[in-house]
């Protein structure tokens, strides 16, 4: 419910008229409730558990590198190793068309199945030499960690 403001009017003191409009207005007026609006606090957020990291054993004794418990991953030594193939051969190739290497080319040519001197050739004996780097690499990392273990 709305209430009204009761004015009490002053006995003493004349008023002017346009003082008495102004006063009756007030009278007259509802009085506005505001309400106020509560925000809701956000819900507070769930905290992920903590889990424990175990890190790969990483000892190194006093006694030097032969100690060492690192792995190696195939995957990475193998394409690095077939990067540096495939470059090497694509140097190789290149530095035959301008006279060097000749003895090099023709052992490439006698060890390589798809190897040539022309541009699909070389490009065919790259690739076969970096298919070549990646099984060795990636075996030799396999052997490693397994060696390693013992």
């Amino acid at each position: 419910m709305a209430k009204k403001k009761v004015v009490k009017k002053r006995t003493k003191k004349k008023s002017s008229p346009r003082k008495k409009a102004v006063l009756k207005k007030k009278a007259t007026k509802k009085k506005v409730v505001k309400r106020k609006v509560v925000k809701k606090a956000a819900p507070k957020r769930k905290t992920a558990k903590k889990r424990r990291v175990t890190k790969s054993p990483k000892t190194v004794s006093l006694s030097g590198i032969f100690t060492t418990k690192k792995r190696l991953n195939p995957t990475s030594l193998g394409l690095s190793l077939a990067v540096v193939s495939a470059l090497i051969n694509l140097l190789v190739s290149l530095l035959t068309k301008f006279g060097y290497m000749q003895t090099a080319a023709k052992m490439m040519i006698s060890c390589r199945l798809f190897y040539s001197q022309k541009i699909g050739g070389i490009l065919l004996g790259s690739l076969e030499s970096a298919v070549y780097a990646f099984f060795i690499g990636a075996s030799i990392a396999w052997l490693y960690n397994k060696f390693s273990k013992i």
